[in-house]
């Protein structure tokens, strides 16, 4: 399953290059990321993993794994998919990752689970709106919109920079191959 995300990984690189690509993906591509996630999931949650058992490809596995994570919770973000943005940044917030990924996955889930929050406000807001609007006229609710592209391109870019900052020239690379 690892390498089958591997693959689906290098065939769709061009397509997650674009800035645009939540936009342009096909919807298969979109199911066949959420099966390699659940399978690499589960790879983890039922591999046993003691002195007996070594698996010297783990860090190459995790990286994987949270890779295409990062890239389909981002999908579920710009989708207001909320609850499987969340959903997987949770799993992947239990995991052992380095400080770059935790903090990646920790802003996408502030800023779906502020949209939640929003929306949940706005929801709130439509019941009582009779109530307040009096005479069956509807009460002026404002419309919650999600995190722009600016806001998510300059969080992806924050946490570049704090990778340059540390020093990790492989990350280096990959941040100036996303800028381009």
């Amino acid at each position: 399953m690892f390498n089958a995300s591997i693959e689906f990984w290098n065939n769709y690189l061009p397509i997650f290059k674009r800035l645009d690509f939540n936009e342009v993906i096909h919807p298969s591509g979109i199911k066949a990321m959420t099966e390699c996630f659940e399978a690499m999931n589960n790879a983890f949650i039922s591999g046993n993993f003691n002195s007996d058992h070594v698996d010297y490809e783990l860090d190459k596995k995790m990286q994987v794994f949270s890779n295409l994570s990062i890239l389909l919770a981002r999908m579920h973000e710009s989708r207001s998919e909320n609850s499987d943005a969340v959903r997987i940044c949770d799993t992947l917030l239990t995991k052992q990752l380095p400080s770059h990924l935790r903090k990646t996955f920790d802003s996408i889930k502030a800023r779906v689970t502020k949209n939640v929050s929003n929306l949940g406000a706005q929801s709130a807001a439509q019941k009582t709106g009779a109530a307040k609007g009096g005479k069956g006229q509807p009460a002026e609710v404002k419309e919650v919109a999600g995190p722009s592209k600016t806001d998510i391109l300059t969080s992806e870019v924050l946490s570049y920079l704090e990778l340059i900052q540390a020093g990790n020239k492989d990350m280096i690379q990959k941040a100036l191959d996303s800028m381009n």
